[in-house]
């Protein structure tokens, strides 16, 4: 639930040992992947029976929050002659479950001036707006429910380079920041010990970093975005197809 979709892609190209996430679904349905992925999530419970207080917790979140949650009873039958036969029910109609689920409502995808405004109330909108400025004129634009993400086309499939997330940010720390050093310098056409080299310093705290897909950075001033911009450009201009 909480995976971004660049940690989603991160994934699937484990999985498909290096085929992107895009590749992969254009080849299987013949259209391309959506913008926005990972957003629906199904529960399903297994049990072979349940207690009553359990149902009520299920029926209830199913009914009162929308969530696609159900539990599927499996129960093993045996006759005379050694046969054998799974049977298996619902607690509840799946098709009412769904349709619960569907018309349930959704936090919505921030739009970009809410991205901004959140940079401007945890003080660090100076910050994004330079970054924002520089990378919004070279690559695409994902927006989520907490980030922005800048996503390039690397051959393999869209990739994220860069994303800010202006809510986990903060005055006195910085605008936080997930980089991928190695894919920015891919792009730029510059040494990745540059890219390196011009970045923050990285944070001491361990619980940072288990939330994201490359490197957590925080920029504590536009100075310092304007260090990474300059090492940036210190190869050729992408331009976004």
């Amino acid at each position: 639930r909480t995976l971004t979709w660049e940690q989603v892609e991160e994934i699937a190209s484990d999985f498909y040992d290096g085929a992107s996430l895009e590749k992969k679904f254009r080849d299987k349905f013949d259209e391309p992947l959506p913008d926005a992925i990972n957003t629906a999530h199904q529960i399903y419970i297994v049990a072979a029976e349940m207690d009553p207080v359990s149902e009520t917790i299920v029926r209830y979140l199913s009914e009162e929050y929308s969530a696609n949650i159900n539990v599927i009873f499996f129960r093993h039958f045996q006759d005379e002659e050694r046969g054998e036969f799974l049977g298996r029910s619902w607690l509840m109609e799946p098709s009412e479950v769904q349709t619960r689920e569907a018309s349930g409502k959704r936090r919505a995808t921030l739009s970009l001036e809410q991205l901004r405004e959140s940079a401007g109330e945890k003080g660090v909108s100076d910050q994004y707006s330079a970054l924002f400025e520089f990378f919004s004129n070279r690559a695409r634009i994902w927006r989520t429910k907490s980030n922005v993400a800048f996503v390039f086309d690397l051959g393999e499939g869209r990739r994220s380079v860069f994303s800010a997330y202006p809510g986990r940010s903060s005055a006195e720390e910085g605008l936080y920041t997930d980089v991928r050093p190695d894919l920015l310098a891919s792009v730029f056409g510059v040494n990745e010990a540059a890219v390196q080299a011009a970045l923050p310093g990285k944070p001491d705290r361990a619980s940072d970093t288990g939330f994201t897909y490359g490197e957590v950075h925080y920029f504590r001033s536009a100075e310092q975005v304007r260090e990474l911009i300059n090492a940036l450009l210190g190869g050729e201009k992408p331009l976004d197809e």
